[in-house]
């Protein structure tokens, strides 16, 4: 259990990736530190080292690549989702759900998932209103709870969801030479 809860942010090096994760830093996050002193976010996998250093300031910690994405798992850290770029499935609710996460995301984010995700994830439509549900989630521990409960339990059945299924495969069948 962590002192104080925080967010992260998991990304591969690729172009949704880095936009999300400095929309984020540049758009919300001044938003977010200025409510909630202290807090931190904490960046994973490749996409923090390829990051603008201008957007790199108070409570941002670059993790790079980690032993175990359990370091960063439980209700007291807030998956971050603030796709502007996507089409189809995003991986990475999975991952957060999985880790017992609270998410907040775009609905670009999650649209692939169509309504699997209803009562899971938080969703916010504007930087302003995605800073003011960070910022709600950071300061109510039952919620964060409650969600991180909900999206263990669906983590596991997510991918027996014929829709979600039939998207992965399609996304891993395409051609990346």
């Amino acid at each position: 259990q962590r002192e104080t809860p925080g967010l992260v942010y998991i990304g591969a090096n690729q172009q949704g990736s880095r936009d999300a994760i400095a929309h984020f830093l540049a758009d919300i996050w001044p938003s977010v530190l200025a409510e909630v002193p202290g807090v931190q976010v904490h960046i994973v996998g490749p996409v923090g080292h390829h990051l603008p250093s201008h957007l790199i300031g108070e409570g941002v910690k670059i993790c790079g690549l980690v032993p175990d994405l359990a370091d960063f798992a439980g209700p007291d850290l807030i998956g971050l989702l603030p796709t502007r770029l996507m089409s189809g499935i995003s991986i990475k609710v999975g991952e957060y759900l999985g880790l017992g996460l609270p998410i907040v995301a775009y609905p670009a984010g999650i649209d692939g998932y169509g309504d699997t995700l209803d009562d899971l994830v938080q969703t916010a439509e504007t930087p302003a209103a995605f800073a003011a549900t960070v910022i709600a989630l950071l300061k109510d521990n039952d919620a964060r709870q409650r969600l991180s409960k909900a999206g263990l339990k669906a983590a596991g059945t997510l991918l027996q969801n014929p829709e979600v299924v039939a998207a992965l495969e399609d996304l891993a069948s395409v051609d990346r030479s």
